[in-house]
């Protein structure tokens, strides 16, 4: 499997993804140190909503500094409503899209390396074929049904990533 995102040189999807998630919790840490800084005002005036959304951006702070995912936190609905505005990007469901080699459905340890991480995460994975999916592309509803038939596929790549994303 190759991922979009190969930062070493090397195919490793668990660290592409570790250094993809870290640059998530930097701009969103960037984002809460600053929201503190403006609501802190607010809630030293009395106002009882600044309050309750500090108290709510400092339970957040420690899981950003740490590089952690805001959506692994126990955020409340009442919480997650005070934040939102702020459209913290490791508070968003997670899908991830692996690009594999034709052969690369099955027996992949690099793709095992995703759905691992994805299960921990409860975030959701799409195997695609980048190769394949450009030459259903070309084809006609025919040929398309056809070839797709021949590789055991059922529907093309980018409705599984359709679908998928609709179910985060």
């Amino acid at each position: 499997m190759t991922t979009s995102f190969t930062f070493s040189g090397k195919v490793n999807p668990a660290d592409d993804i570790e250094v993809i998630n870290t640059e998530l919790a930097l701009a969103d840490l960037d984002t809460c140190e600053r929201a503190i800084h403006r609501v802190q005002k607010k809630a030293k005036g009395g106002d009882k909503d600044a309050k309750a959304e500090l108290a709510v951006l400092e339970k957040c702070l420690p899981q950003l500094e740490n590089a952690g995912m805001l959506r692994a936190l126990d955020l409340s609905a009442e919480e997650k409503a005070a934040i939102r505005y702020l459209s913290f990007l490791t508070l968003k469901p997670t899908m991830y899209i692996a690009n594999v080699n034709e052969d690369g459905f099955e027996n992949n340890p690099y793709l095992d390396q995703v759905r691992e991480i994805a299960a921990k995460e409860g975030s959701v994975v799409v195997p695609v074929c980048a190769a394949v999916e450009a030459d259903i592309a070309e084809l006609d509803d025919e040929e398309r049904d056809e070839f797709m038939q021949e590789l055991g596929l059922e529907e093309p790549g980018l409705n599984r990533v359709i679908r998928a994303g609709y179910s985060c």
